[in-house]
């Protein structure tokens, strides 16, 4: 009992002294030593916490030790650079190519879970989004400007089916952590200011609402640099 409260108080005065990143640490620690003196049943939250901490921290996206798609080791620290941006939420995951003006995306749960878009008809991605907009707008949002990109005339062959006009949302209200804002720049996992305003310079040329881009994006686009400039 003594333990529990001494690690709770801890872990509080970590959390608000020095914030996230120490506290991931402090914990992973504290779970080791935990686990040299046998106390197993508090060594295994203690490593789950620091692990949910780390997720949401500006540690390296991919640690050296990490696996790449094809499930190989990531020992090239050029594989630790900037790379293409990317937009998740709940239920989707968007790539984008700047360079050859393409978004490919992939469903990580739910309704068709795992499938990418790209293999699905217009019939399975308007199911999609009636679904998303009763359970995620992000989400949503996310899909519409993948199908802008990706199928032109889906609007007009979908009509009566997928009412979208009055479903564009020009802004996002919920904040993104810093992981976030350096996925969806395409950045490396500790960017100068400079890199910042140049991949974001980059991205809005292509999704400015003026330039017939996406207002949803180009939306997290500023959101994301304002995270990492604030």
């Amino acid at each position: 009992m003594h333990y529990v409260l001494f690690v709770g108080v801890i872990t509080l005065y970590i959390y608000f002294r020095f914030g996230p990143k120490a506290l991931a640490g402090s914990l992973f620690i504290m779970g080791l030593l935990a686990l040299s003196r046998g106390l197993f049943a508090f060594a295994v939250p203690l490593f789950i916490m620091a692990y949910l901490f780390i997720r949401n921290t500006d540690f390296p996206l991919e640690l050296p030790w990490s696996k790449d798609g094809r499930g190989l080791r990531n020992t090239n620290p050029q594989n630790h650079g900037p790379r293409n941006p990317v937009i998740s939420s709940k239920f989707l995951k968007i790539t984008i190519n700047p360079e050859k003006n393409e978004m490919s995306g992939k469903v990580i749960r739910g309704l068709k879970g795992g499938q990418d878009l790209n293999s699905l008809t217009l019939a399975d991605l308007n199911e999609l989004l009636i679904l998303y907009a009763s359970k995620d707008k992000a989400s949503e949002q996310i899909l519409i400007s993948y199908m802008d990109l990706n199928h032109d005339s889906w609007r007009k062959e979908m009509r009566g089916f997928y009412e979208s006009q009055d479903k564009l949302v020009s802004s996002s209200s919920s904040r993104i952590t810093r992981r976030e804002a350096i996925e969806i720049l395409g950045l490396s996992s500790h960017p100068t200011s400079s890199e910042v305003k140049a991949n974001h310079r980059m991205l809005m040329k292509r999704f400015h609402p003026d330039q017939g881009g996406s207002p949803f994006l180009a939306a997290k686009i500023n959101m994301a640099k304002d995270c990492l400039l604030g």
